[in-house]
């Protein structure tokens, strides 16, 4: 039927279920939709879930560990393809968190998003070899189809750098492609920012990042929000951000960056 999206369906689980992707980022154009998501369900090995109850001592435990897209260039008459499985840290236990997606006018689609490939509370027990590694990721796909993936950042366990948090796409005037994250130190005892914004355009030739720090004095933790382009916003020369305060509790903070390159 014209617009199902029926969920993927894990079959290799020890209870094999549905996958519910949840915290979509969605972009609708011209009547097609583009749905990126990640799944959401209740920890699906019972050993993995004993050892976390033995740590945290609740029995709260959802796992995020597989990203999903699908697209239909016509909502209205066309059935969404097939999901392609962007990410999958299944194996070893991991987590992945959907930042944005982003449609250029050659109906390319941009996806960016942080991933984790192991729980350290896992990790020893079970995946002894397993070294931590948290990275911000970066794919584009047209009409269904991978063209490219890239790290835009990649830290490792007892590495003094800068860990990625949460990403967002912005778009200027002129159709610069920019990513905007959050970042936090990877080691408690480093001289780093605890946390900190930083910035970079996305080039077409898969060239390194030059990340430029935002001197924000009070960074907002936590998930933030933009004026994208999905939401209706133009491209700006302007970001405007809106997230949690980090002075004062439930309450919403804002913030203003006027981007010149």
């Amino acid at each position: 039927a014209a617009g199902t999206i029926p969920w993927p369906y894990g079959d290799e689980y020890e209870k094999p279920q549905p996958l519910r992707l949840c915290y979509p980022n969605v972009i609708l154009r011209d009547r097609a939709a583009h749905y990126f998501g990640v799944g959401d369900i209740v920890e699906p090995v019972a050993a993995w879930q004993e050892a976390k109850f033995e740590i945290t001592q609740r029995k709260w435990d959802y796992v995020f560990r597989r990203l999903f897209y699908a697209y239909t260039p016509d909502v209205t008459s066309e059935p969404f393809c097939p999901w392609i499985e962007v990410a999958n840290h299944d194996d070893t236990a991991g987590a992945m968190r959907n930042g944005d997606i982003y449609l250029d006018d050659d109906g390319t689609a941009h996806l960016i998003w942080c991933e984790t490939n192991t729980d350290a509370r896992l990790r020893d027990r079970f995946f002894p070899d397993e070294t931590i590694v948290n990275s911000l990721e970066y794919m584009t796909l047209q009409s269904g189809h991978v063209r490219t993936r890239r790290t835009l950042a990649r830290v490792a366990e007892n590495e003094d750098a800068l860990l990625p948090n949460l990403a967002r796409f912005h778009v200027l005037e002129d159709g610069t492609l920019l990513v905007l994250g959050s970042f936090g130190r990877n080691l408690p005892s480093s001289a780093l920012p605890s946390l900190i914004y930083r910035m970079a355009a996305i080039s077409s030739d898969g060239g390194d990042l030059n990340w430029v720090d935002i001197p924000f004095a009070q960074p907002m933790p936590g998930t933030f929000l933009t004026n994208t382009v999905r939401g209706g916003s133009a491209p700006s020369s302007t970001i405007d951000l809106v997230g949690m305060s980090a002075e004062k509790g439930n309450t919403l903070g804002y913030a203003r960056v006027r981007v010149e390159i």
